[in-house]
């Protein structure tokens, strides 16, 4: 289905809808909470130590498989747009769709959807491709019906065949998902029906939907059918730990949680999508190991696609200007602020969340032989202090702001030498790595000299950092459940050894906005 732009000059949505944007972001925060707090209540009985103890469980070879999958599951929305780009006329080979669709794929999956879309992105690449501003939005508008067009059809069938029993939490009037299996299965059968007949374009408000034929409407089904049992197979395979599960009750607790998880923008449906599968779990099941399977495959899923996005984007620029198209590299390139702003939120948040677990003691004791113990203490406080910075300049990143790329830059060196120094942490060492390495050569594209201060956060981002320090809080609580806070005085927090991780991220993330508002505070005034 392709949308066509109605009359020019429509004003900008006013009234309730332009006051419920203005409260989305707030929204979301205050749901990102509940799951929280849903998923604390369901993990009261266990401890951080089951969970770290399934998650390494999960054997490598089972690992290897779920990459696979998702590997194969990227291909299937890669051919999301390899369909639209037929169907809107402009059929383009495989290998010249891969890269920008699976870059706005991945960004799309991870960002938030206040803060950071892949509207954007999808757009940069492909004014690239020679696609004009009303034919992205035509492949836009498309795969967003392939999308629910695939979900459809897989829960039809899935909640028909495997109908499990309706969560009391929905209210729903039903005892089971097979009544809304069989409607989603005639939504299908309609849609199918109405493209078989070759109906006109219609009008809707101003725009023209034009439906494809049969064949374009087969292979949506095609790919996005393939691409949703990619995805759950993928987690299906995480979950072997947890014990043998039939595959049909798990497809459909998997996709009644995805259907939930579309209700609410939150990116990835992350909190809401684990509460409801933790809550959908069979009898018996390990809710530890349910956790763990979930946390793989958020890693597996979502943040490495993430990562290899970016290495691509990078060897894609340097690609099409050595080619000589220095104008599409351009491009390309233009929208590096936003994939590395994302990328930089992320190793911001993974600093945070590295600093709750406790380093092992066998490391720290080495590193005390080596370094003055202060030295090794205040690594985590740093940790903190740089993953808060990391959070606010990602915002000035996204703004292209040169000041913001510099800071960054240090900053990320530096929070690869407070994680090997907090207990030799060579995971969020080697995320900061990558940012690095991903963030260098994209020194050109920041080259807004407008300083920081001059710029007010956006309600969006201001959510999004709420939402990771809530995140971490929880988790830190979650983490030392059963051990108590002891009273230290504040300018001891961070070089106290038993000081809970919550305080002293609490510490570390209050004095970078302090010196924030600092800043802003004694700051010249600014000539109109």
């Amino acid at each position: 289905m392709s949308a066509d732009p109605g009359p020019a000059g429509r004003p900008a949505p006013r009234g309730w809808k332009a006051r419920l944007k203005r409260i989305e972001p707030i929204l979301d925060l205050l749901l990102f909470g509940v799951a929280l707090a849903v998923l604390d209540r369901i993990l009261s009985e266990y401890s951080w130590p089951a969970v770290l103890h399934e998650l390494r469980a999960i054997p490598p070879g089972w690992l290897l498989l779920a990459l696979l999958l998702t590997a194969l599951g990227y291909l299937a929305l890669v051919g999301y747009d390899f369909v639209a780009f037929r169907f809107i006329g402009r059929p383009l080979p495989f290998r010249r769709v891969f890269v920008p669709s699976f870059v706005s794929y991945a960004v799309a999956n991870s960002a938030p959807v206040s803060v950071l879309t892949g509207g954007g992105v999808r757009y940069k690449m492909y004014s690239g491709l020679g696609l004009t501003a009303a034919e992205t939005a035509a492949v836009a508008a498309f795969d967003v019906v392939t999308y629910t067009l695939g979900l459809l059809t897989v829960a039809g069938v899935t909640f028909v065949l495997s109908p499990i029993p309706t969560p009391a939490f929905l209210h729903v009037p039903v005892t089971t998902v097979r009544p809304l299996g069989a409607f989603c299965l005639l939504v299908v059968a309609a849609y199918l029906t109405v493209c078989l007949l070759h109906l006109p374009a219609i009008e809707i408000r101003g725009h023209r939907f034009r439906l494809p034929g049969p064949g374009i409407a087969v292979g949506q089904l095609g790919v996005s059918g393939l691409d949703w049992m990619l995805s759950a197979t993928a987690l299906y395979v995480l979950l072997q730990v947890v014990g043998n599960i039939p595959y049909g009750p798990f497809l459909a607790s998997f996709l009644l949680a995805q259907i939930v998880s579309l209700v609410f923008p939150l990116p990835g449906g992350i909190g809401v999508f684990e509460t409801i599968v933790l809550l959908l779990r069979p009898a018996g099941a390990s809710a530890p190991a349910m956790l763990g399977a979930l946390l793989a495959y958020r890693f597996v899923y979502y943040l490495l696609p993430l990562g290899v996005a970016g290495v691509l984007l990078v060897l894609d620029v340097r690609r099409r200007r050595a080619e000589g198209a220095a104008g599409l590299a351009e491009t390309v390139a233009s929208l590096a602020p936003t994939l590395l702003a994302l990328l930089v939120f992320l190793a911001g948040a993974v600093l945070l969340v590295t600093g709750t677990f406790p380093a092992g003691e066998q490391r720290l004791r080495w590193l005390g032989t080596v370094l003055p113990l202060g030295v090794v203490r205040a690594s985590a406080f740093l940790g903190s202090v740089l993953g808060g910075a990391l959070l606010l300049l990602a915002w000035g990143l996204q703004q292209r702001l040169d000041a913001a790329y510099q800071v960054t830059r240090v900053l990320v060196v530096l929070g690869v030498l407070s994680s090997l120094l907090r207990g030799f942490d060579f995971r969020a060492a080697a995320v900061m790595t990558i940012v690095l390495a991903i963030l260098l050569p994209a020194r050109r594209e920041f080259d807004r000299e407008s300083a920081i201060i001059w710029r007010p956060l956006t309600m969006g981002w201001l959510a999004a950092v709420a939402a990771v320090l809530l995140a971490v809080v929880w988790l830190d609580v979650f983490v030392r459940r059963h051990v108590g806070y002891a009273a230290v005085p504040w300018w001891k927090l961070a070089l106290s050894a038993t000081v809970p991780a919550t305080l002293r991220l609490a510490v570390g993330f209050v004095v970078v906005v302090l010196m924030a508002a600092l800043i802003r505070l004694f700051r010249p005034a600014r000539k109109r």
